[in-house]
């Protein structure tokens, strides 16, 4: 998924007005940096947000503050 398509589906969750932190998810979920989400890339993180420890979940929040 590119950028621009993953701001209109964050756009979904009420962030429309918030391009930048949905910019800065963006950056952290694309690991290979190729500026596009793979399926694998996006699972990884749905998966660590949803049945991640505390500490996977805290690492999440400080990479996007980081």
């Amino acid at each position: 998924m590119p950028k621009a398509r993953f701001r209109e589906c964050m756009g979904l969750l009420g962030l429309e007005s918030n391009s930048f932190l949905s910019d800065r998810i963006f950056e952290v979920v694309d690991k290979d940096q190729d500026h596009f989400i793979s399926f694998e890339e996006f699972a990884t993180i749905m998966d660590t947000l949803i049945n991640g420890d505390e500490d996977e979940k805290l690492e999440f929040s400080f990479a996007l503050l980081d």
